[in-house]
């Protein structure tokens, strides 16, 4: 953004270059399995490759060389959704590419040589037995909504089928690198939201990720909107204040934001029935997994939940005793 125009922090271009130059190089090695294919092996393209594809076209704007694995992706992509040229260049109208030239032209991009990389996954490659990987930080707002699901799945007496291996706390809380699952196939599983959607499936949990079309929406709705938007200002606001990171000059104007995304969050609630779950559930969802250690926090950064939300809360809780020692413990 700030090459292009929309953005005036420069002083953090080059930091996330490097950020992404390590992203695609554990982009490559997680989920170009296949030589010929596409993500996850898949012949035809699918919503992740829908999703993927735009942010490599628009890496032409940040002069960073891919990984050549990622280049012949990008190419089989191209090939097999000619139209998702077109579409990028504004459909024969002004397009993105043409600005990104005009910024280029205008000596606004620049270009610094990377530093070494570094992965931020080192476990990248699978091990011999199926493995999830969680950090034993209270503070991780990716791993706690799993850790409370192995939690609940124990006091049902379904004994996990993955072995669970704790690390140290996050040494960057504002990496993606935990959670992360080696399932039995070697294939990977990253990212706290994906991770709940597949322990439900391989456990049949239709409870806790419903299969009604239109109630699954919602709490994919509600998944999508705590990973993009509450879960980040929260960690920006919370962890400078808590030495773990981050930049202390943006944490108030996180801890502003935060008062609004709440309001979001108590519009997923039903109006109309004080003992139902997100998304109008009559039992907690992973929708409400993913949200509850957001709120958890919330209240300890001097911030009051709504009346609202503060009986919803507690609501949960109650309903997840057997994880009381964890929720404890946050």
């Amino acid at each position: 953004y700030p090459a292009m125009g929309f953005s005036q922090d420069f002083e953090s271009v080059d930091d996330w270059k490097f950020c992404l130059d390590a992203a695609l190089r554990d982009f490559a090695t997680a989920f170009l399995t296949e030589s010929n294919g596409l993500i996850g092996g898949s012949m035809t393209p699918t919503i992740a490759d829908f999703a993927i594809a735009p942010c490599l076209f628009l890496l032409m704007v940040s002069d960073l060389k891919p990984p050549q694995t990622v280049v012949e992706y990008f190419e089989r992509f191209m090939m097999v959704c000619p139209d998702a040229s077109t579409i990028a260049q504004g459909d024969g109208g002004f397009g993105i590419m043409d600005y990104i030239n005009r910024r280029k032209e205008g000596g606004y991009v620049k270009h610094k040589e990377l530093r070494e990389y570094r992965s931020s996954s080192p476990a990248l490659l699978p091990p011999p037995s199926p493995v999830l990987m969680l950090s034993s930080s209270a503070f991780c707002l990716e791993s706690l909504p799993v850790r409370i699901l192995m939690d609940l799945l124990e006091g049902r007496g379904l004994s996990p089928r993955v072995r669970l291996e704790y690390q140290s706390p996050c040494a960057n809380p504002f990496s993606s690198e935990l959670p992360l699952l080696h399932s039995e196939q070697g294939s990977i599983v990253g990212g706290s939201n994906s991770i709940l959607r597949y322990i439900c499936d391989v456990y049949g949990l239709k409870e806790m990720y419903p299969v009604d079309s239109q109630t699954r929406v919602d709490v994919e709705t509600a998944l999508d909107f705590c990973c993009t938007v509450l879960r980040r200002f929260m960690r920006e606001a919370m962890f400078p204040v808590y030495g773990l990171g981050g930049n202390p000059e943006k944490a108030p104007q996180a801890k502003s934001r935060l008062p609004g995304a709440m309001k979001v969050v108590e519009r997923l609630l039903p109006k109309s029935d004080t003992t139902a779950f997100l998304c109008s559930t009559p039992a907690p969802t992973i929708a409400d997994l993913a949200v509850v250690p957001c709120l958890l926090f919330y209240c300890k950064l001097g911030l009051d939940l709504s009346p609202i939300l503060d009986e919803y809360l507690s609501r949960c809780c109650s309903h997840w005793k057997v994880a009381g020692e964890l929720l404890q413990q946050v």
